[in-house]
């Protein structure tokens, strides 16, 4: 995820330069993408933590908790809405060029 936030950052493009609406967009969400990785590293840092912890008690079951599919569900939907902006954002630059 965090190189996908560096990319974002960067604008990164094939065919075309970004518009000034990409342009606007890319520092917030790649900084937003940013802090979802760092969170998901946080969780899976816990997650480990907590099973080390509980292997030396000789009662480990690996299993995630609430907050650990808070998480993932808050990086799912910021996917899915990730997605459906640029689509949207690229929706209206070919709208514009025609």
């Amino acid at each position: 995820m965090s190189i996908v936030a560096v990319a974002i950052v960067l604008s990164f493009h094939l065919r075309k330069t970004a518009s000034d609406m990409e342009l606007r967009m890319a520092k917030p969400l790649g900084a937003i993408f940013w802090a979802l990785s760092v969170s998901c590293l946080g969780v899976g840092v816990a997650n480990y933590a907590r099973t080390v912890n509980q292997y030396s008690r000789r009662a480990a079951i690996v299993q995630s908790g609430r907050r650990t599919h808070i998480v993932m569900a808050a990086i799912a939907l910021s996917i899915v809405g990730a997605c459906l902006v640029l689509l949207v954002i690229n929706k209206l630059n070919e709208n514009a060029d025609e």
